[in-house]
């Protein structure tokens, strides 16, 4: 029977949120002969793999696979990951999930983890990179995490444009992340409003 990978497929995160190596696939499904295969890609270059799930007639079952990325060689921070099954009868990709992701990796050496800084008025990407880096000129690596529909961008002034008229807009209900490895002199705020779970091996305060 060929079975169908079950619409609760997701890589253990939402769409757009940071990963690491590995990137981990998580969720309920069903494949042919209890089958399914998965690929995370750039576009440029990939990484697959395959596993069992289910019983391989009609039954789902519960997966956690860990997709190594070691050394590949990706040019995007955003990937996709997708988990399909190979058709019986010509051996097409059918029932194919894809879920986009940020890939931590390729923002940061050494990627550990990432922090939660919730934007509070007067916050610029230059303010919270050295709040959180150690200098100002570490903000891309905050403008190089789309947040997705879940979570949306918040509206910071650049560096160049710190002092025009611009403000942040809703400052209260954005948050921003700050990939780890982080400056370890940099202190975590007490402010309420900015919680900063890590989740990280220690570098940095916290």
């Amino acid at each position: 029977m060929r079975g169908k990978c079950h619409a609760q497929f997701h890589p253990a995160a939402e769409p757009f949120d940071l990963v690491g190596d590995p990137v981990l696939i998580a969720g309920i499904g069903q494949g042919f002969e209890a089958t399914l295969n998965w690929r995370v890609h750039d576009g440029h270059d990939e990484r697959t793999g395959f596993f069992n799930v289910g019983g391989g007639t009609g039954e789902h079952g519960q997966f956690l696979v860990q997709a190594a990325i070691g050394a590949a060689a990706f040019q995007l921070d955003r990937l996709s990951v997708e988990v399909f099954e190979e058709s019986a009868q010509d051996g097409s990709e059918i029932n194919k999930v894809i879920v986009p992701v940020i890939y931590g990796p390729r923002i940061v050496a050494n990627y550990i983890g990432f922090r939660i800084h919730v934007v509070k008025p007067g916050d610029t990407l230059s303010k919270i990179s050295e709040e959180h880096y150690g200098s100002t000129t570490q903000f891309q690596r905050i403008v190089r995490q789309p947040a997705g529909d879940r979570q949306p961008e918040p509206h910071l002034p650049r560096p160049a444009a710190e002092n025009a008229d611009r403000g942040v807009r809703a400052a209260r209900k954005f948050r921003t992340r700050i990939v780890a490895p982080l400056n370890q002199s940099a202190e975590t705020p007490e402010d309420s409003m900015s919680p900063l779970p890590l989740l990280n091996s220690g570098n940095g305060k916290h």
